[in-house]
């Protein structure tokens, strides 16, 4: 059997255990049903516990179960057994519902690798050969089914999240995730006798970043995470202090972690001050500065995160000084040579230096003081444990200089400590709400996540270190510090476009690569202005020649209509100057009357001579041979006489003097050359 089908055989089974336990409600009968799938295949009448384990990791990937567990599921479906072995008189029929549930999820599994291999060759831009798709079937396995991060979980990760739309590949990846939680719940069990339900008293004290997950600090999916993980805990103490009377499960914390956390919002006042910079992928400080101006409003958002420290029923240690007593000195791990010995596993990471190092090592150094001489071997038993997502703590947890074989580790982290809660509490899938934790979708955007601080870390103390040797020029320097910040994003802020940031080429510096995309951007960008001003140069003539082509036309359109409307101006004068005129010649003919009424000679001649003058003037404006300066000297002085304001209103009524930046501009407008 090819490594591939192997695989493909144990996700199968995992997503099957998922299905049939949502039938069964059981995880012990879930597992009788491939017990006697097996049975009924191998014709197994007389064997023993460990034979039929070997023929279930065979057939399924069962190879971790204990073998009480095995010993325990068996029982039901034997005639009889002692030491030596279990006898089946009559063997057991084949399970149709659980072949029936193989098939459907090997096709699904089958067609997420190969969208999983398509994906991986054009990423890479080259056809996959057998060995390597093997190898990245066991990365998926590993991915689905623990909680590690080995293998290429980047692309895998990244695969994920760029797949997120496809339903089908969604479903069957959280089907085999939630599989694997309820078969963990077997194999996780280290004693016969060990209880069905959390039945020990056990005190969690937080590391610093668990804090800031319950306060949303690092974002709002480590935040549903923690949430997720604290019902669960206060669904056990609710059944306790119904029960008991008492919490089984309580929360602490040491003074160290009050330190960190005072120096987090210290910080966080220091650039507020100015006194310090922001570096990118700090999320708690970058929440914790966000819309704050004064003091004062930094001090209010302590009060809250105290408040919500509060809420979730943390307490202080309150023996931390008893640590280094000479009482406690021989469970104390804080030793040089122990440092020394821990530091050869991190050769190949350059971040963990000796203070981070010796940070990690005295967190467990506080939890071995508290267990003392108790090596716990189930962990429900463990009395005392660290809660931590540090990776440095958790991996030198399970060094063999301070681990000891069969004893639960001094620390466990968010997934486990949920995945024990959740099988201890009966809990299954589909009816209930699955915390964030167990979906594919978040273990692949905390591996991105993750993966790009420590980018972003990286590159950020590269430009640091290279501004201060005067390589880079603060143009540069800010430029790439921006790109930075950008970069860095908590888990729920991934989307499928930051794929690109991780997918780039591992080999030479981010930061030179940015310089040399800077440079080709600022050979391009002068490229363009070069051509857009001899664009703009071509276009002002034209436009300036258009300009005064129109200007030219617009000016003698403009002349023939002031001239016609100075006509019907004069028109209008000349019959308002009739009306007068008749009416003088109205007045003069009823005064001549009356004088020669009268007798009075001297009026009556006067009267017969003013009746020439209304002739004369008419003669005098209607004749065209009168020069034009004449008749417009004596029309401007008719205009005088009250009708000015009406002749001119007619005039420049609706007809503006063209302007030649206007022409101008609108042609600019028109042609997009104006902003």
């Amino acid at each position: 059997m090819t490594d591939n089908l192997q695989v493909r055989k144990q996700l199968a089974a995992i997503a099957s255990f998922r299905i049939l336990h949502d039938k069964k409600k059981d995880s012990y009968e879930v597992l009788r049903c491939f017990i006697r799938n097996t049975i009924a295949k191998y014709a197994l009448r007389v064997f023993t516990a460990a034979e039929l384990l070997d023929k279930l990791n065979e057939d399924f990937g069962f190879g971790k179960l204990p073998i009480f567990v095995v010993e325990k599921a068996v029982k039901p479906l034997t005639s009889s057994h002692t030491k030596s072995g279990y006898t089946c008189d009559e063997l057991p029929k084949d399970e149709p519902e659980l072949d029936k549930e193989l098939e459907h999820t090997d096709k699904d599994i089958e067609y997420v690798l190969n969208k999983l291999y398509q994906y991986v060759e054009t990423s890479r831009s080259c056809e996959l050969t057998q060995s390597e798709k093997q190898s990245i079937s066991k990365d998926l396995s590993v991915f689905l089914l623990t909680n590690k991060a080995d293998g290429d979980s980047v692309l895998i990760s990244s695969f994920v999240i760029e797949n997120a739309e496809d339903k089908r590949i969604q479903f069957t990846l959280d089907e085999m995730r939630e599989g694997m939680i309820l078969y963990s719940g077997l194999s996780y069990s280290t004693t016969k006798d060990a209880s069905e339900k959390w039945n020990s008293q056990m005190t969690v004290y937080l590391d610093t970043e668990l804090l800031f997950h319950a306060s949303g600090l690092n974002g709002e999916l480590k935040k549903k995470v923690f949430d997720d993980f604290k019902a669960l805990v206060d669904e056990v103490n609710a059944d306790s202090l119904n029960k008991r009377g008492k919490k089984l499960i309580l929360f602490k914390c040491f003074d160290y972690v009050n330190k960190e956390v005072d120096a987090v919002f210290g910080n966080a006042q220091d650039i507020i001050d100015g006194k310090a910079k922001l570096a990118p992928g700090k999320t708690a400080q970058e929440l914790l500065i966000r819309g704050v101006h004064e003091s004062s409003e930094l001090v209010r958002k302590r009060v809250d995160f105290d408040e919500v420290v509060k809420g979730i029923g943390v307490f202080n240690d309150e023996e931390s000084e008893g640590f280094y007593h000479t009482s406690t000195y021989a469970f104390n791990l804080e030793d040089v040579d122990l440092l020394k010995r821990l530091k050869e596993s991190f050769t190949d990471d350059y971040r963990v230096t000796d203070k981070r190092l010796m940070d990690s090592l005295q967190s467990l150094s506080y939890i071995n003081v508290r267990r003392k001489t108790y090596a716990p071997k189930d962990f429900e038993q463990a009395k005392a444990i660290l809660l931590t997502e540090n990776n440095t703590t958790k991996k030198i947890s399970h060094s063999p200089d301070i681990k000891k074989p069969g004893i639960v580790p001094l620390c466990t982290d968010l997934y486990y400590f949920t995945n024990r809660l959740w099988t201890k509490l009966g809990k299954g899938f589909g009816t209930t709400a699955t915390p964030s934790i167990f979906t594919a979708a978040s273990k692949a955007r905390f591996i991105l996540s993750s993966k790009l601080d420590m980018m972003v870390t990286d590159e950020y103390d590269r430009l640091c270190k290279e501004y201060e040797e005067g390589k880079l020029t603060d143009n540069q320097a800010s430029s790439y510090l921006y790109k930075l910040k950008i970069m860095a994003k908590n888990p729920e802020e991934i989307k499928s476009d930051d794929i690109v940031d991780l997918n780039l080429s591992v080999n030479g510096s981010r930061l030179e690569m940015h310089l040399q995309e800077q440079s080709l951007k600022e050979a391009e960008h002068k490229k363009t202005i070069q051509k857009l001003e001899e664009q703009t140069r071509v276009m002002s003539r034209y436009e300036q020649q258009e300009a005064n082509d129109l200007f030219h036309n617009a000016i003698d359109e403009y002349k023939e209509k002031r001239n016609g409307s100075y006509s019907s101006a004069i028109c209008d004068a000349r019959r308002t100057v009739s009306i007068i005129i008749m009416l003088v010649s109205i007045a003069i003919l009823l005064g001549t009357y009356v004088g020669i009424k009268g007798n009075t000679i001297w009026i009556a001649f006067l009267s017969s001579c003013a009746t020439l003058l209304p002739g004369l003037i008419w003669f005098l404006v209607k004749k065209d041979w009168i020069s034009d300066s004449f008749r417009y000297r004596f029309t401007g002085r008719l205009a005088r006489m009250g009708l000015k304001r009406k002749i001119l209103q007619t005039i420049n009524k609706n007809d503006p003097r063209p302007s030649y930046n206007a022409i101008l501009l609108r042609i600019k407008e028109r042609n997009g050359s104006v902003s």
